[in-house]
């Protein structure tokens, strides 16, 4: 399992709104002044995002608590599959299969966008 620490900052009937604890990558590091990954650390500095959880029935949390969320390491490697690979090898596949009828350069540009947009209208409506 994979925990992050979420901040409430807001509660509706079924949904906790959180954003991120964000911590440190070297959390009790004294040297942080002369440190290269804390000077990363400071260049990649993210605005911290609100986003919504679904709120557990026997669950009272209000305003202000800091909460443990849980995502299953199979799920997020299904869901990152499902993001990252598969849109790529659909564009290649539809690609390949252009280059079968014409050896055109802008027609197999097109067919490998073609790709990309038939997977984006799979999980549109998936």
């Amino acid at each position: 399992m994979i925990k992050n620490q979420v901040k409430v900052v807001g509660i509706d009937k079924q949904h906790l709104q959180v954003i991120s604890c964000q911590n440190k990558v070297c959390g009790g590091c004294l040297q942080s002044d002369s440190c290269g990954v804390s000077v990363i650390n400071n260049f990649f500095k993210k605005t911290q995002k609100l986003f919504y959880i679904k709120k557990q029935k026997k669950q009272n949390v209000k305003i202000g608590d800091i909460i443990i969320t849980e995502i299953d390491e199979s799920k997020l490697f299904k869901k990152a599959l499902s993001a990252y690979i598969t849109p790529i090898v659909l564009a290649i596949i539809v690609s390949f299969l252009t280059s079968l009828i014409t050896h055109n350069d802008l027609f197999l540009l097109t067919g490998f966008f073609f790709g990309l947009f038939i997977r984006a209208i799979i999980r549109k409506f998936k």
